[in-house]
């Protein structure tokens, strides 16, 4: 990442709850553990987001936005079956978002 000449803009994406408060709350943490991911010398490109709402949703939008050259996302599968097929979110990100799609797995 050090030697790109692009800027990367990191995006959790918090789901809806009853509670705006907890919402702003959970914004607030997860821009924090964002930060935390990044080396000092590299935040002045990086951009730190996060946003409440679906992540597939959040996820295309922010990418068309932004005008993404590329989305990076870890794929999170818990079974055997969903490792194969990736989850939901990935595939639905897969499928509709403006760029191209790169998966990171677990391990």
């Amino acid at each position: 990442a050090q030697s790109m000449p692009h800027r990367i803009d990191l995006l959790h994406v918090v789901r809806p709850t009853q509670d705006a408060a907890q919402e702003e709350r959970e914004v607030a943490a997860a821009i924090e553990r964002l930060k935390g991911l990044v080396p000092e010398s590299m935040r002045e490109r990086v951009g730190f987001h996060a946003r409440v709402g679906e992540p597939v949703e959040v996820i295309s939008a922010c990418a068309a936005e932004m005008s993404s050259l590329c989305i990076v996302m870890g794929a999170h599968a818990k079974g055997m079956l969903k490792r194969l097929l990736f989850g939901t979110t990935t595939l639905s990100v897969l499928h509709g978002a403006p760029c191209p799609v790169w998966f990171v797995p677990e391990h």
